[in-house]
């Protein structure tokens, strides 16, 4: 909902570069396999979904984010799939389906956790997503959790 409102609400009013980076509440929230199977699934399925939106942003850059993003987000929040097959959110997003592979390759583990360690050592780690961050008046980046 925070990034429809950026696109579509706030974007438009201002001159906004948007770069859309990753947080993985599988890494930040640490579940117990064994005591929260289904919270434990649920997170580590769209932990796996940012793999891929990494994988894609190494040859679409910012643009192929965003266009993966928002098919991710029109699955999970409007149509409600738990779980759905990655290629064909990235074909429905017009992008390159071997991007798919990405989804159980660790090998993005590590960028994901750089880029969401920036997001958290602007906002506090006592956060969850979204967080916003912008330069102030001054120059400084801060940070906003939340919309």
């Amino acid at each position: 909902m925070t990034a429809r409102w950026v696109v579509d609400e706030v974007q438009p009013h201002r001159d906004l570069n948007v770069t859309w980076q990753p947080i993985s509440l599988f890494f930040k929230n640490e579940p117990d396999e064994q005591d929260q199977e289904e919270y434990y699934t649920r997170l580590l399925f769209t932990h796996k979904l940012l793999r891929v939106i990494e994988s894609v942003r190494r040859t679409d850059g910012n643009d192929g984010v965003f266009a993966l993003y928002w098919e991710y987000g029109r699955r999970i929040h409007h149509d409600r799939e738990k779980v759905f097959d990655p290629a064909d959110a990235l074909k429905e997003a017009g992008l390159d389906v071997s991007h798919a592979d990405a989804f159980e390759n660790d090998a993005f583990d590590g960028e994901i956790r750089t880029r969401m360690d920036v997001g958290l050592e602007l906002a506090g780690n006592d956060i969850g997503t979204p967080i916003i961050a912008f330069a102030n008046d001054d120059d400084e980046t801060v940070a906003l959790f939340g919309p």
